[in-house]
């Protein structure tokens, strides 16, 4: 629809550092914000590969929304300045003239 009204849908995933590379080195306590329940973690390499695979796996289903729409689709981090975003990977990818 929105192609055919000469419109290209753009979605921007924007993470912190801390999303995209979470400190689980450690063991840790995981606690469920609604039911208070807590759950033990030892193993913080496990976590983090676990983690990681489920954040690529949704940022590649975000990638695919986005084509399958005749969109297209950036991941950035909340670190990287808003004029590199915009002038640097916007520019390149031909988002901006």
């Amino acid at each position: 629809m929105l192609s055919a009204a000469g419109l290209e849908p753009l979605g921007i995933q924007i993470l912190s550092p801390r999303e995209l590379e979470p400190d689980v080195a450690n063991d840790l306590r995981l606690v469920d914000s609604e039911t208070q329940e807590t759950l033990d973690v030892s193993s913080g390499a496990d976590l983090f590969n676990l983690y990681q695979e489920y954040r690529q796996r949704l940022e590649d289903d975000l990638a695919l929304l986005c084509q399958r729409r005749s969109g297209r689709f950036l991941p950035v981090s909340s670190a990287t300045p808003v004029e590199s975003v915009l002038f640097d990977q916007m520019r390149r990818r031909g988002w901006l003239a």
